[in-house]
C-alpha cells in the first residue's frame, strides 16, 4: 500500500525499491502462486501420486462464467487432501467448452495425457446435466478419454436432492415452507422490518441469524397481513410441525458437515450414511427431542404462548415424513446416479466398485471370515485403479490376520489411491465464496488470472494472522499446507 511505504520512509525506515506500487505487489503475488502450483503439480507427478479432480461453474459478479477447478491428491504425504487449483475464464457453458477448458487447464500446469490416463482416478462435480449428461456431459466425455475414471455425483448435492423428494411426497411440508418464505420475504425486503426485528431479539437475548418474525405495522392493510400469519403462528399444528422439522434439520445439517470434511473418505462417507438412515428409521417411531418436548407443552400453551386449533394449517404426518426422509436418503446416496430411472452399464460397474470398496471395511467382514475373503474384490479394485495386484492382495491378507489393528505398508498405495476419491465438492463452493470475498464491486476489473492467483494463496497459503517469511518459504519447500 503506497501511503504506508510512505509512512515508514518518514520514519526514517529503508523500504528499498520493491512494493511500492500495487502493479509490483500484484506481480509478486502472482509469482508466489505460480511457484507454489508448480511445487504441488511436481510433487504429484514426480511421486506418481493418483488423482481426483472436482469442478464446479458459476459467475462472476461482471458476469462472466468461470469454471472453478480443485484437485485431490496425497500431496507430499499418505493421506490425501483436497486444494484450490485454478479458476478459468469459460468462453462457454456447453459441456464440450467446460471439458476442452479442464483438460486445457491440466496439461498448461504440467499434468500431460500420458500422466493422466495412468493416475487419473476420479471426477467429482454436482448433478447438473451438463456435468452429469448421459451422452455429451463432461463426465461422459472424459470417460470416453479416460476409461478408467471414476465418476462421482457430489454427495451433499444428492442430499439436496433427497429432501427435494421428501417435499413431493409428505403433505404438509409444502405449506410450511410456502409460510417460512412468506415471512422471509416479509423482512429480507424491508429494511425498517429488519432494523426492528434486530432490536426485538436484541431485547430478549436473542441473535438473528435468519429472518423469521414480526412486528409492528403502519396500516390497516399490513395489519391484516401481520396477523394472519401470526394465527398461523400461534397455531398447535405450526408449533409441533416446527418440532419435527427442527429435528430433521438438525440431524441433516450434522450429516451435511460430516460429508463436506475435507478427510471424508468412501468407506467412511458410507458408514455416515447407513447410521443415519437408521436413525431416521428410527424417528419413525421415536421421536426426535425437539418434537418429544412440543408434545408434552401442547396443552395449548408452548413458551408461554397461548396456542389455538386451526384445520387450515395441516399437521405433518411425522411418522410419514421420517421414513420418506430415510427412504430418500437411501435412494439418492446409495446409488452412482443422482436419478430414480435405470443405470447404465458403466454405472452399474461403479456400483460394483462400491462394494468392492466396503470389502476394505473391517466392521462388514464375517465372523467366520475366510483366509481368502475379499481377494477377488481387492484384485478388481487394483485393476480399475492400477495398482499393483499381488502386492496389495498379499497386504489385504495381512490386515485381515491382524484384525485390522494396522494396516500393512503392501496394501497403504491401494487404500490411499481409494481415499483420493472425492466425496463432496464443498471446496468447490468454498473456492466461489472465496471469489465472492476476493472481486467485490470495487475489483471487479480483476482479470480471471490474477484472481485465480488471489484465491490460490487464499485458499492454500499460511493464515495472515500467524505469516511470517521465514515459515512461509520453508513450509512450502516442505509442501506443507
Amino acid at each position: 500500500m503506497p501511503i504506508d511505504v510512505q509512512l515508514q520512509v518518514l520514519n526514517g525506515v529503508k523500504m528499498g525499491r520493491v512494493l511500492h506500487s500495487n502493479n509490483s505487489c500484484a506481480n509478486i503475488l502472482d509469482h508466489i502462486a505460480a511457484e507454489m502450483k508448480k511445487k504441488v503439480v511436481n510433487d504429484i507427478v514426480m511421486n506418481e501420486r493418483k488423482l481426483c479432480v472436482l469442478i464446479d461453474e458459476s459467475t462472476t459478479i461482471s458476469g462472466k462464467s468461470v469454471l472453478v477447478v480443485c484437485l485431490r491428491s496425497a500431496i507430499s504425504s499418505e493421506n490425501p487432501d483436497t486444494i484450490f487449483f485454478e479458476l478459468i475464464e469459460l468462453q462457454g457453458t456447453t459441456a464440450k467448452d467446460i471439458t476442452e477448458a479442464l483438460l486445457g487447464c491440466l496439461h498448461n500446469n504440467g499434468f500431460d495425457p500420458h500422466y493422466l490416463q495412468q493416475h487419473l482416478l476420479a471426477f467429482a462435480c454436482d448433478g447438473a446435466s451438463v456435468m452429469l449428461g448421459r451422452k455429451a456431459g463432461v463426465a461422459a466425455q472424459l470417460c470416453s478419454k479416460f476409461p478408467y475414471l471414476f465418476v462421482w455425483h457430489c454427495s451433499n448435492h444428492r442430499l439436496e436432492l433427497a429432501v427435494c423428494d421428501v417435499l413431493k411426497e409428505v403433505g404438509g411440508i409444502n405449506h410450511f415452507k410456502i409460510f417460512l418464505d412468506q415471512l422471509y420475504s416479509l423482512y429480507h425486503a424491508s429494511p425498517k422490518n429488519q432494523r426492528e426485528l434486530t432490536e426485538s431479539a436484541h431485547n430478549v437475548g436473542q441473535r438473528l441469524l435468519v429472518i423469521g418474525c414480526v412486528l409492528s405495522v403502519r396500516d390497516s392493510r399490513e395489519r391484516a397481513k401481520y396477523k394472519g400469519l401470526n394465527d398461523v403462528l400461534t397455531t398447535v399444528s405450526f408449533v409441533v410441525n416446527l418440532g419435527i422439522m427442527y429435528d430433521a434439520f438438525t440431524e441433516l445439517s450434522d450429516l451435511s458437515r460430516m460429508l463436506q470434511r475435507w478427510d471424508m473418505t468412501l468407506d467412511q462417507a458410507d458408514r455416515q450414511l447407513d447410521r443415519q438412515i437408521r436413525v431416521f428409521e428410527s424417528m419413525v417411531s421415536t421421536p426426535g427431542p425437539t418434537q418429544t418436548a412440543i408434545e408434552a407443552e401442547k396443552e395449548k400453551i408452548f413458551r408461554n404462548v397461548c396456542l389455538h386449533e386451526n384445520q387450515r394449517v395441516i399437521k405433518i404426518n411425522h411418522g410419514q415424513f421420517f421414513r420418506s426422509l430415510a427412504e430418500n436418503v437411501k435412494c439418492r446416496m446409495t446409488p452412482t446416479t443422482s436419478s430414480h430411472v435405470s443405470k447404465t452399464s458403466s454405472e452399474k460397474t461403479d456400483s460394483h466398485l462400491l462394494s468392492d470398496i466396503k470389502v476394505l471395511q473391517s466392521d462388514s467382514w464375517p465372523a467366520s471370515l475366510d483366509i481368502q475373503y475379499g481377494d477377488a474384490a481387492v484384485r478388481r479394485l487394483c485393476q480399475r485403479f492400477r495398482v499393483g495386484e499381488r502386492e496389495s492382495v498379499l497386504g489385504f491378507r495381512e490386515y485381515k490376520d491382524l484384525k485390522a489393528s494396522k494396516t500393512p505398508a503392501a496394501l497403504k498405495p491401494l487404500l490411499t489411491a481409494v481415499h483420493t476419491i472425492a466425496v463432496s465438492t464443498s471446496e468447490c463452493e468454498r473456492a466461489f465464496s472465496s471469489m465472492n470475498d476476493t472481486l467485490t464491486d470495487k475489483r471487479n476489473s480483476l482479470n480471471i488470472k490474477r484472481l485465480s492467483n488471489m484465491i490460490f494463496l487464499k485458499c492454500n497459503g499460511p493464515p495472515l494472522d500467524q505469516f511470517n517469511t521465514q515459515t512461509y518459504v520453508q513450509t512450502w519447500l516442505a509442501l506443507g499446507r
